[in-house]
């Protein structure tokens, strides 16, 4: 468990520490997930502005109008199969990642807007109340959770 939440004290039982550590883990994997499609993202856009960029300085402009061998060309050139296999491969990684961030996205705003519903729950007494806030302020301020409000 992280230490600023081990921290807290009195004013969070267990159970309420065990749910902020369960909304970070949630935010964490989220966050690397979104990196991850990000990146892959990027790579099969330039990856493939690239490759066009070079079929037509190389392929399309030297040969004109002479179809049948611009298509011979692309095709009977290995490496040619295996940069569109490698922008192939990077698409569906990127859909693996967006997959997977959205699944985390949605498990994430889910527990934190269950810690929001529950405050009452959580911190019942007018003096635990009060370090609710604090608690909240925690979380914002050292993980970039707001559980003030539902909406994202």
């Amino acid at each position: 468990m992280e230490k600023q939440i081990l921290e807290l004290g009195g004013s969070t039982d267990g159970a309420t520490k065990e749910m902020l550590q369960s909304v970070l883990n949630k935010k964490r994997k989220y966050d690397l997930y979104k990196k991850n499609c990000f990146k892959w993202q990027m790579f099969t856009l330039f990856g493939g502005l690239v490759y066009f960029l070079y079929v037509y300085q190389f392929i399309v402009v030297p040969n004109g109008s002479n179809i049948g061998y611009m298509l011979g060309e692309l095709v009977g050139s290995v490496l040619h199969f295996f940069v569109v296999l490698l922008l192939g491969s990077g698409y569906a990684t990127a859909r693996y990642y967006k997959k997977k961030e959205e699944k985390y996205e949605k498990e994430y705003h889910g527990l934190r807007t269950e810690i929001i519903r529950k405050s009452s729950e959580l911190w019942p007494q007018p003096y635990h109340w009060k370090k609710r806030g604090e608690v909240y302020d925690m979380m914002k301020k050292h993980y970039d959770i707001n559980l003030y409000f539902e909406s994202k």
